[in-house]
């Protein structure tokens, strides 16, 4: 009995390990997304209208 709550809790820590580790995963792949779409997007500059405020008193 005690050896099944063992493996029991052995395969639930195995599991939250995985599901770490998959976690871990996605999230670097997602920074580096970012970072690849960062730099094409250095090369394009957009250029930004000017808005001018008229302060009426």
């Amino acid at each position: 009995m005690l050896h099944n709550s063992v493996n029991g809790i052995k395969n639930e820590s195995q599991i939250t390990a995985n599901t770490l580790i998959d976690t871990a995963k996605n999230a670097i792949e997602v920074i580096n997304t970012s970072d690849r779409n960062k730099s094409k997007k250095k090369g394009k500059k957009k250029s930004k209208k000017s808005k001018n405020l008229v302060l009426k008193s």
